[in-house]
């Protein structure tokens, strides 16, 4: 039987080098399983950004609207167009969906990592050329501070709802989100966490890991007076933050003049590895609220891969995980007391729990997890991507 075509459609430019995210992660897992004849990956883009891109790739036209295909080193196809959603994106992807449908021998499974894009090919027109449509839902897009503007906060609610009437499978990254869409109306969610990153070199232990560490995108989430609780308490420790400032949470400035806060920027993906692997823990003093329960910390997932302490609220992932992986704090003073005994080097006992966690959840099992499914749609059990111990 002939392998389906899979297309991702992707908010992230599998072009463009960044921090890693969850759907470049996924669609990597994809390629390297082979499960499938071939990857697509479909991302909008900004006209000026299209017109620089367009002159390294070949002029295609879908729907009556043009747009640029090339192969990438690791043998994605990747297609680029300028259309805004709405109208004209739906127009453009149905156009190319249908075309590839006509052309794939084993059928086409359109992954959906967009909520903006869902209504754009949810549901899949009837008869032939057809597709199907597994929608992946990360994250409360409508409610993070970062998605600005009514028009594009509506785009998410609707892409939620059309996914809940029209996808034929639906993964969520947390508990949150798989809720979220079974009072919807979805008919088949499935839970699958984020994972552990692939370390390509030997894991040693780090003879003396020093100093707390957070990395991540900062604005609304960060608690502020959390990780200022902290610095106080623990006035001999370098806390060293590590990621762009997006918008600054309350109390940032008087948490930043703290003698023992380092502050780092951006970082390439080697850096703050490098930075998270030699740390005593990773901090991840985030606000308790609906858009941070439907989060799930990748950054959590990188310290596990490396053997590093996770200190954590109680959001997801490591509220999920099995007791002893990480820290889990219900509040501040338990949060305190936690970076206390992790910079007098209490937690690295652990190390080789978090290292065999890791080894039971990589992207390659997520990925597996999700080919079971999209392969027997409904013979699958929805806790299937349950997290192993």
């Amino acid at each position: 039987m002939t392998a389906p075509t899979l297309v991702v459609i992707s908010p992230h430019s599998a072009a463009t080098p960044g921090l890693p995210n969850r759907p470049a992660s996924l669609i990597s897992a994809f390629v390297e399983s082979r499960a499938f004849a071939d990857v697509v990956v479909v991302n909008r883009q900004r006209p000026a950004s299209f017109v620089r891109s367009a002159r390294g790739g070949r002029a295609i036209v879908a729907g009556g609207l043009v747009a640029t295909f090339r192969r990438t080193p690791s043998r994605i196809r990747l297609v680029e167009h300028p259309w805004p959603f709405g109208v004209l994106e739906r127009r453009f992807l149905r156009g190319f969906l249908g075309a590839e449908a006509a052309r794939a021998g084993g059928g086409v499974v359109v992954w959906v990592a967009d909520p903006k894009s869902i209504t754009a090919v949810a549901p899949a027109p009837t008869g032939r050329p057809s597709w199907r449509v597994v929608v992946d839902v990360y994250d409360a897009w409508d409610r993070s501070p970062l998605v600005r503007g009514d028009r594009r906060r509506r785009a998410v609610t609707d892409g939620y709802r059309a996914a809940a009437t029209g996808a034929d499978l639906v993964f969520s990254n947390t508990r949150a989100m798989r809720e979220r869409l079974v009072e919807l109306g979805a008919r088949d969610v499935r839970l699958l966490p984020n994972a552990c990153p692939s370390i390509d070199r030997p894991l040693t232990a780090p003879s003396d890991p020093t100093g707390l560490v957070y990395v991540g995108r900062i604005h609304e989430r960060f608690d502020a007076a959390l990780a200022m609780a902290v610095a106080r308490a623990l006035p001999d420790s370098i806390i060293t933050i590590a990621g762009p400032v997006e918008r600054e949470p309350a109390g940032w400035s008087a948490l930043t003049a703290c003698p023992n806060i380092r502050l780092l920027g951006r970082l390439d993906p080697p850096l703050a590895w490098q930075l998270i692997s030699g740390a005593a823990a990773l901090l991840v003093p985030h606000v308790v609220d609906d858009y941070t329960r439907s989060q799930d910390a990748m950054k959590a997932w990188d310290a596990i891969a490396f053997g590093t302490a996770v200190i954590s609220t109680a959001i997801p992932p490591a509220d999920g995980w099995p007791p002893g992986i990480a820290e889990v704090c219900r509040d501040r003073d338990t949060f305190v007391a936690a970076a206390r005994r992790a910079a007098a080097g209490g937690l690295q006992d652990g190390r080789a729990d978090r290292l065999a966690f890791a080894a039971e959840n990589g992207w390659g099992d997520r990925a597996a997890t999700a080919i079971r499914a999209i392969d027997g749609f409904g013979d699958v059990d929805p806790d299937a991507g349950r997290i192993a111990r």
